[in-house]
C-alpha cells in the first residue's frame, strides 16, 4: 500500500487494519523491489503516524544518521520519498520487520540498501516472556524475572537528572517518571515496576504479550543513567556507584 499523505494512512486504519504496520521507505528511482516501487532505503514498525517521523527528524539540522542523510539527498535532487506499507495488523508485527531488514540487507555492512542501524535479532523466549538478543544473559540470571548480578545500580537510591525527558510514554520517559514521583527509588526497584507494566505498544521491548524481561529493565535504566545523550537520572550519592 502506498501511503502519500497522513489522511490516507488514518483511512487505512479506520477500517481496522491496524493498528501496528510494517512500512518501507523508498527512494522515487520507480525500481519494482520488495512488494513495491522505489529501492528501499528504510524498514520499521509503526503505529498511529510513524511512517512520516522520519522526514520530521531529517528536517531538523542538527539531526545526523544514515537514514537522515538519504531523505536529505532524495530532497535535494527534487524528489520525494516513496512510502509503502508492507502489512498490517492487531499486534506487533517485529517478526516480519526481521525478515524484510535480513532480505534486503544494511547499507552499512555491505549486504544491501537499508540504512538501519541494526538487524532486529530473532524471536526467543523464556518462559513465555520474549527476551531476543538478552537470552543468554537472561538465562544465566536465573530466568526473565530475575535481576542480573552485574546491574550497578540495583541497590542504588535514584533521582532526576540532570538533564530531563520531555516524553513519558517512550521507555525513557516511563523510567524518568518512576524517578521524578519517587525520588530515591533504588534501580532494582525501578526495574520492578518496569516488570508489572504493559509493554505492548513499546516497539523497543520486542514484546507481544506485553511483558519484558529484567535484563533489557536493567540496560535501560543503565543508559538513562550513564548514556551521554540521556542522563535524565542519577544517583542521589554518586560516589556509590561508578559507570
Amino acid at each position: 500500500m502506498i501511503i502519500g499523505n497522513p489522511s490516507e494512512l488514518d483511512q487505512a486504519l479506520a477500517k481496522g487494519l491496524g493498528p501496528n504496520y510494517v512500512y518501507i521507505l523508498r527512494h522515487p528511482d520507480e525500481v519494482e523491489k520488495f512488494g513495491g516501487v522505489g529501492t528501499p532505503f528504510y524498514v520499521g514498525i509503526g503505529i498511529g503516524h510513524r511512517i512520516f517521523e522520519h522526514e520530521k527528524a531529517a528536517s531538523i539540522a542538527s539531526t545526523t544518521g544514515r537514514k537522515v542523510t538519504a531523505i536529505r539527498a532524495i530532497w535535494a535532487a527534487g524528489g520525494e520519498v516513496a512510502r509503502t506499507i508492507d502489512s498490517f495488523d492487531q499486534t506487533d508485527l517485529w517478526h516480519r520487520e526481521a525478515e524484510l531488514v535480513n532480505a534486503i540487507g544494511l547499507l552499512k555492512d555491505g549486504t544491501g540498501t537499508l540504512t538501519n542501524e541494526q538487524r532486529p535479532p530473532m524471536s526467543f523466549t523464556i518462559d513465555g516472556i520474549e527476551v531476543r538478543k538478552y537470552s543468554h544473559r537472561q538465562s544465566a540470571a536465573g530466568g526473565p524475572r530475575c535481576i542480573p548480578s552485574d546491574f550497578r545500580l540495583a541497590n542504588t537510591a535514584l533521582v532526576p537528572g540532570p538533564n530531563t525527558q520531555q516524553s513519558r510514554t517512550s521507555v525513557a520517559g516511563v523510567i524518568y517518571s518512576l524517578v521524578e514521583n519517587e525520588p530515591g527509588i533504588t534501580g532494582r526497584e525501578v526495574v520492578e515496576r518496569m516488570m508489572e507494566m504493559n509493554w505492548t505498544k513499546t516497539k523497543s521491548a520486542y514484546t507481544q504479550s506485553g511483558s519484558i524481561c529484567a535484563v533489557w529493565a536493567a540496560d535501560w535504566v543503565h543508559g538513562c543513567c550513564f548514556h551521554t545523550k540521556l542522563q535524565i537520572i542519577q544517583p542521589l550519592n554518586a560516589a556509590e556507584v561508578t559507570k
